[in-house]
């Protein structure tokens, strides 16, 4: 392609000093501006540069104006590496002189660098535990992976009827405060709405009566609460088709143990159960209700309801709280709001129902009892312990721990238990 013809005039100024020296021939000069018009059509290097005015009326009027920019001076050293426009095609054979054959590389020497740098002050050693030798690797072969399982299925059946027992019939004998120790171990956090001097008043009122709640399987609602967990036996079928059925063991309690909760896992702390030691501790607590330790004492098994969602009752404020702002048609108004005080009680009704039907889909047991028992009995149930192969033997005071066969296991020791009223409203949780 042709380019086209530019016009352009030469200018040549010198130094009136220098006039007596040879200047260049007007056709040296017109050659040397060509070259330079070429420069500016051919190089990349060159821009058009556009100065814009700050008015709106540009002062003058810019046509051919260009900035020069020099290339970078080129550094001349020897280096095998190649530059970009030097590589090769994509699918290009190498050269002869890329292929290494493996039989001309050098051996490889490893390098030790276990220890690179000094020891430091010597640190006391910790014996690793021997290995195994080939001939035990097949007792672990053998012996198989024990994991224990949840028990989902439904606990009608676990404790015999009735699930309730009232309160025995006799004399009884006066509470007396020195004979029962309080249980110190921990603070009682109230359940809202309540305060501390509330759950006073109501233990300290000598008619009161009050229920511990005793999870054995799900959560109750209220919070700092413990939540309990039911393990499956080993030989036990399972549950659902796709889980595995554990065979082989002898006896189903040998291996699988109730526990208590790990206080260290906060709220993730749980009382685990088995069905053994739930029917052990249904036995403790009616031996320790005849024998009239705890005063009149009432106790009760609430299995998981399948469907607790029907049993929902709202009380009558409910539907009023849900309505407070209804629209007149006779008068165009806006009946009044109710005050403060009876939205916060008819919101406290709310909860209490919610907390009332998410109890539902728990099993736990409860034991009522008068309120003056309640830091004594709450001493019995965190001291209460369970051995594979007996029964429970209740004890007053701090008596509990009698010589019994097999090992001795406190399901709940370290749990926190919630104390509901007489109207199954929560007190406190301890």
């Amino acid at each position: 392609m042709t380019q086209p013809l530019v016009e352009f005039t030469v200018h040549n100024f010198s130094n009136a000093s220098e006039a007596s020296l040879s200047l260049p021939s007007s056709s040296a000069l017109r050659d040397e501006a060509r070259k330079l018009v070429e420069c500016v059509q051919d190089t990349d290097g060159w821009r058009s540069v556009f100065i814009a005015s700050q008015d709106e009326s540009p002062r003058f009027a810019l046509r051919n104006a260009y900035q020069y920019v020099y290339d970078p001076p080129a550094i001349k050293y020897d280096s095998q590496r190649l530059g970009i426009e030097n590589l090769k095609s994509w699918g290009e054979p190498p050269d002869a002189d890329e292929l290494v054959p493996m039989e001309d590389l050098e051996p490889f020497h490893s390098t030790d660098l276990r220890d690179p740098e000094p020891p430091e002050a010597s640190q006391p050693q910790i014996h690793a535990r021997p290995t195994l030798e080939l001939e035990d690797t097949s007792v672990l072969e053998e012996r198989p992976l024990k994991r224990p399982r949840l028990d989902i299925e439904p606990l009608y059946d676990l404790i015999p009827q009735p699930h309730y027992h009232s309160i025995p019939s006799g004399k009884y004998d006066p509470f007396n405060p020195e004979r029962c120790p309080p249980f110190p171990k921990r603070p009682a956090v109230p359940v809202p709405p309540q305060t501390q001097e509330a759950v006073v008043a109501v233990l300290e009122q000598p008619y009161a009566r009050v229920a511990w709640v005793i999870p054995v399987r799900g959560d109750v609602p209220y919070e700092g609460a413990t939540e309990a967990r039911l393990l499956l036996a080993p030989g036990a079928p399972a549950s659902h088709p796709s889980l595995p059925t554990d065979h082989g063991a002898e006896d189903e309690y040998d291996s699988v143990l109730p526990s208590a909760p790990d206080t260290d896992l906060g709220r993730d702390a749980r009382i685990t159960w088995t069905r053994a030691a739930v029917l052990d501790f249904w036995t403790f607590l009616l031996r320790m209700q005849q024998a009239k330790y705890t005063g009149p004492t009432a106790v009760s098994f609430h299995p998981a309801s399948p469907d607790p969602m029907r049993s929902l009752s709202l009380p009558p404020s409910a539907s009023a709280f849900r309505s407070q702002s209804r629209w007149d048609d006779t008068s165009a108004t806006i009946s009044q709001v109710p005050s403060t005080e009876e939205s916060e009680s008819r919101a406290h009704d709310l909860t209490e129902a919610w907390r009332k039907t998410r109890l539902q889909s728990a099993d736990y047991v409860k034991v009522f009892h008068d309120a003056a028992y309640t830091r004594y009995l709450r001493n019995i149930l965190d001291a209460y312990w369970f051995g594979a192969g007996h029964e429970g033997e209740p004890k007053p005071d701090d008596a509990m721990d009698v010589d019994r066969p097999g090992p001795k296991i406190k399901p709940l020791r370290g749990a926190r238990l919630a104390l509901l009223d007489d109207r199954g409203r929560g007190l406190l949780v301890w």
